[in-house]
C-alpha cells in the first residue's frame, strides 16, 4: 500500500510543469517512510505572525497611554481648576458684639459651641458646663440699650471694648484686645462666658468668684475684690466697686402669680412690651429696661422676682457695663 501511494505521487510531480513551485517536499527516513514536510516558500509566515503579535502589543499600549492622558486632563480641568474656598478666620473686633448675642445649646457633642454666639464676626468657644453657665436664646447687647445722656462711657486704651477698669478686674492687658493670644477678642470671651486670660470658663478665672444665695437658691459671679454685703435676710445682696459704683440684687416673692410680662406692665403702666427686650433663659425669664442698668427676671416656677441693678453712682461714668452683663448671664437658679 504505501509503495503504491509513493509511485502515484512520484507520477503527480513529475507531470507538474517545471516553472511551478513546489508543494511539498519529502524527507526519506527508511525504505518504508517518507515524511512530507511543508515547501520552504511557506516557512517565513511564521516571521509575520510574530510581526503581527509585536504590532498588536504596541497599539494596545498606546492605547493605555492615551488613555491616561486623558484621564489626568479630565481631574486637571474638573477638579484642581475648581478656585479653592477662602478660609474664614475669627476676626478680633469690639463691634462683633453689637450684632447679636444667642445662645447655642450646651451638650457633650458640642464641646467647641459657645453657650452664646457672637454673629458674623465672632468666633466658635467651647460650651460652658459650670454653674456659671447662660443659656439665654436672645438678647442682651448694646443695641437694645439707650444709654442714659448724663452718663458717659468709661475710657478703653485698647479699643477691645472692656474699659480699662473692667481689665484691672479680668486682669487682662490693656495694650493688647487679645490678652491670652487665643485669637479670641477679650470682651467676645468675657460676654460668652469664657476666660480671657486663659483657658476655660468665666468662673475660671482666679479674679471672679460664685455667690450662692441659698435663701432664693440662686448663684451669680461677681470680682473678688468688690464687698458684698446682705441685708433684709438674704433679700438684697449688694457687690461694691472700689469707686461706689455696685451691682445690687433684690428677690421678692411673686405673690399674685403673675408673669413677667404682666408684672412688668402693670409696674410700669405700659401697654406693650418691646420684644427685643425680653430674655429667655433656662432658669429664668427676663426683661431689660430701656437704660440697660436694670434688668427683671423671674424664676420658671414663677416664685420669686429678682431686680438686678448697676448703679455708677456718684462718677456718672460706666466703668463696668460689660461686667454687668457677665454677671446677669451667670445668674442661675438651682432648682
Amino acid at each position: 500500500m504505501i509503495n503504491i501511494f509513493k509511485k502515484k505521487n512520484k507520477q503527480a510531480i513529475e507531470q507538474l510543469p517545471e516553472t511551478s513551485t513546489p508543494i511539498q517536499e519529502e524527507v526519506i527516513l527508511s525504505n518504508n517512510i517518507i515524511i512530507h514536510t511543508m515547501p520552504e516558500c511557506f516557512r517565513s509566515e511564521h516571521i509575520k505572525a510574530s510581526q503581527a503579535q509585536k504590532m498588536g502589543v504596541i497599539i494596545i499600549s498606546a492605547g493605555i497611554v492615551f488613555l491616561i492622558i486623558i484621564s489626568v486632563l479630565f481631574y486637571y480641568f474638573f477638579f484642581r481648576s475648581q478656585p479653592n474656598k477662602p478660609i474664614q478666620t475669627p476676626v478680633s473686633t469690639s463691634t462683633s458684639i453689637i450684632e447679636s448675642v444667642k445662645t447655642a445649646t450646651s451638650t457633650e457633642e458640642q464641646l467647641k459651641q459657645p453657650d452664646e454666639i457672637i454673629a458674623t464676626t465672632s468666633p466658635i468657644l467651647p460650651s460652658e458646663e459650670s454653674l456659671s453657665t447662660s443659656t439665654a436664646t436672645s438678647t442682651l447687647d448694646e443695641s437694645n440699650i439707650n444709654q442714659p445722656a448724663d452718663l458717659s462711657a468709661g475710657i478703653d486704651s485698647d479699643k477691645d471694648g472692656l474699659t480699662d477698669e473692667e481689665e484691672k478686674i479680668f486682669k487682662t492687658n490693656f495694650a493688647s484686645a487679645d490678652s491670652d493670644g487665643d485669637g479670641y477678642n477679650d470682651l467676645v470671651e468675657v460676654l460668652s462666658n469664657h476666660n480671657p486670660t486663659g483657658a476655660g470658663f468665666l468662673a475660671d478665672n482666679p479674679n471672679l468668684i460664685i455667690y450662692n444665695n441659698k435663701t432664693y437658691n440662686y448663684s451669680l459671679l461677681y470680682p473678688t475684690v468688690w464687698n458684698q454685703s446682705i441685708n433684709n435676710g438674704d433679700d438684697s445682696a449688694m457687690f461694691k466697686a472700689g469707686d461706689n459704683s455696685f451691682v445690687q440684687v433684690i428677690t421678692q416673692n411673686n405673690n399674685k402669680q403673675q408673669t413677667i410680662e404682666d408684672w412688668y406692665k402693670q409696674q410700669f403702666n405700659i401697654e406693650f412690651i418691646d420684644q427685643k427686650n425680653l430674655i429667655v433663659n433656662n432658669d429664668w425669664k427676663g426683661i431689660i429696661n430701656p437704660d440697660g442698668l436694670t434688668i427683671y427676671l423671674m424664676d420658671i416656677s414663677g416664685k420669686y422676682l429678682f431686680t438686678i441693678t448697676y448703679n455708677p453712682a456718684a462718677s456718672n461714668t460706666l466703668n463696668y457695663p460689660n461686667l454687668f452683663k457677665a454677671m446677669v448671664k451667670s445668674f442661675k437658679v438651682v432648682k
